[in-house]
């Protein structure tokens, strides 16, 4: 038994990585001549990179009116990034957040489960949809209280790990171009980073980070669950959905401690744990179908 052969090229790494990455860099490098840098920056940079690594990794533009779920996210991407840039710029408290939160969520997942709904009865459809609106509703409390404010770059590198894990996930489970459009704002977080290292002010990534990668990454990871479109499963899902709520949870843990390496150890390492058990359940079933031919989650 030999493992698949995984069909991403090398023009696929520069579509879904370097484009986004630089994308997300010259937006930022542009709002530091606009005013009020400091906050709206990184949300702007990262709808852009999603934006423009969508068509690419499609290999077509999207289509007006949108008739799939990833139409509807490339179509909603400009005004999530735009709500998230207004939020972030007037510093808006803990409780309009999550309000504004539930709201982009409840419609993004509205219109990106209307293919769905010839395949299950209305109140099924209504009732999965609004125990997804809940779940990221939760995660993005989570991700707020833990990434919002912090001084430190630990809790950012955590959730980029989580989105990363999604993406994985969403792979392995089935549909490549889902993956790869979730990865275009990883990659644009690594920018992100890369900036802050230069001295960019943080608050232009942590403070936007939260609405975009639930209302993109999440997004895609809600409505690529085995009731939807993909093949994650629902347990694996939730695995992925414990990991930011382990994430604000380290990011408690880590004020006991005045080891600033065991600090970072317990913010980056406690959130993975359920990431890589998801993985690890994925891989597993991957190998099995494999065996019996029936793999195909590198399609």
């Amino acid at each position: 038994m030999t493992l698949p052969e995984i069909p991403i090229t090398a023009n696929d790494v520069i579509i879904g990585g370097l484009f986004p990455a630089l994308a997300a860099v010259s937006v930022l490098s542009l709002a530091t001549l606009l005013p009020g840098r400091g906050r709206w920056g990184g949300a702007i940079a990262m709808a852009a990179a999603f934006m423009l690594a969508w068509p690419m990794v499609n290999g077509a533009a999207p289509r007006m009116p949108p008739n799939s779920a990833g139409d509807w996210l490339f179509w909603l991407a400009a005004p999530i990034g735009i709500v998230a840039a207004i939020v972030a710029s007037f510093r808006l408290n803990f409780a309009a957040r999550a309000l504004i939160g539930v709201v982009v969520f409840a419609v993004t997942l509205f219109f990106m489960m209307q293919t769905a709904r010839g395949s299950r009865t209305p109140g099924e459809w209504w009732t999965l949809w609004a125990l997804l609106v809940v779940v990221l509703a939760i995660d993005f409390a989570a991700i707020e209280l833990a990434v919002a404010d912090d001084d430190k770059i630990w809790s950012l590198l955590g959730l980029i790990g989580i989105a990363a894990g999604a993406c994985i996930l969403i792979q392995m489970s089935g549909s490549l171009k889902f993956a790869m459009q979730g990865g275009a704002i990883i990659w644009a977080m690594l920018a992100g980073v890369i900036t802050i290292f230069m001295g960019y002010d943080r608050r232009a990534i942590t403070a936007a980070a939260g609405l975009i990668v639930v209302g993109i990454v999440g997004a895609l990871l809600a409505v690529s669950i085995e009731p939807l479109f993909v093949n994650v499963t629902i347990s694996n899902a939730l695995l992925i959905a414990a990991a930011p709520i382990l994430l604000l949870i380290g990011r408690r843990l880590r004020n006991v401690t005045k080891n600033k390496f065991l600090a970072a150890a317990i913010q980056l390492i406690l959130p993975a744990i359920p990431v890589l058990i998801a993985l690890s359940i994925a891989g597993a079933k991957a190998l099995r179908d494999l065996s019996s031919e029936q793999y195909d989650g590198w399609e």
